[in-house]
């Protein structure tokens, strides 16, 4: 399989009047800064490509160098995306993206999922990375029923229905109270769940191995690492966490939003540790 370049393969557009005697062209991209009414390719420190996309004029330095990276099938490109105020977004109208993957945070989630409906790109092939993977995205971006199709990254279990939760339910209802009205937010909450449950985990570990009880973060450490097959009943993925691997295995399942709700469209998958452990151990 041939290496995939990383580059930006702008292919203008006449009739928007963008780019209008440019020829189609590639130029490396190093990274996107925003600030105010500009989207912005930094210039990197080998005076590589800039674009700068202001006052609806883009302009592109000459290529330079190009870095290789081997993908596999398919082709990758990074782009910059523009700003609601701009009427179209480059990556539906010009690079024509067959899938997008959004990697987002705080309120730009909804508002790049408002803005790629708008301009009719599907959300069916928009997967939002775990920061975009909220209720409280979907509703900022204008709720269940306007944004049916969008895929969501999830590394904790969605939904009510989960044998913790239950015992969580059960115990507020014998003292008397209601669940906490943040158990409706069922993203955020049951990765609180998850976080909580496997420090609970930890330190329970840590307190077999060490009669008496008197613990040291180091214990705990330890009590991490021995951590194993631990599910909660499908909240968590089968998390193992080892001394050279803290993250537990980098678990994550696919909820789309379908019915008014988010439904679960995969199994418990990881991406590929083998290739990340590679390169992780190329760079030490």
């Amino acid at each position: 399989m041939a290496p995939i370049e990383r580059v930006s393969k702008f292919a203008p557009d006449r009739s928007s009047g963008l780019l209008p005697d440019a020829e189609a062209r590639e130029h490396p991209i190093e990274n996107v800064v925003r600030r105010h009414h500009a989207d912005q390719v930094v210039k990197r420190a080998d005076r590589g490509a800039q674009v700068r996309r202001g006052r609806r004029h883009v302009h592109a330095a000459a290529p330079r160098r190009v870095e290789r990276f081997d993908f596999g099938e398919g082709a990758l490109q990074r782009v910059a995306v523009a700003c609601p105020r701009h009427h179209r977004l480059d990556i539906a109208q010009r690079y024509r993206a067959d899938f997008v993957i959004t990697h987002l945070f705080g309120r730009s989630p909804s508002v790049s999922i408002k803005e790629l409906k708008r301009i009719g790109y599907p959300l069916k092939k928009v997967v939002g990375m775990v920061w975009g993977a909220s209720e409280a995205d979907i509703e900022a971006a204008g709720g269940f029923a306007a944004t049916k199709g969008y895929n969501a990254m999830q590394f904790a279990g969605v939904g009510t229905d989960y044998p913790v939760l239950n015992e969580i339910r059960e115990m507020y209802k014998k003292q008397g109270k209601e669940a906490p009205k943040e158990m409706v937010n069922t993203v955020l909450y049951n990765r609180g769940v998850l976080i909580a449950a496997v420090h609970v985990e930890a330190v329970r570990n840590a307190l077999k191995a060490k009669a008496g009880g008197a613990i040291t973060g180091a214990d705990v450490k330890a009590g991490f690492e021995k951590i194993k097959g631990f599910t909660l009943g499908g909240l968590v993925p089968p998390l193992e966490i080892t001394v050279n691997d803290h993250e537990g295995g980098g678990w994550v399942q696919i909820f789309t939003v379908k019915g008014g709700k988010f439904v679960k469209a995969t199994e418990w998958d990881k991406a590929y540790g083998d290739v990340l452990a590679k390169h992780i151990k190329a760079a030490k």
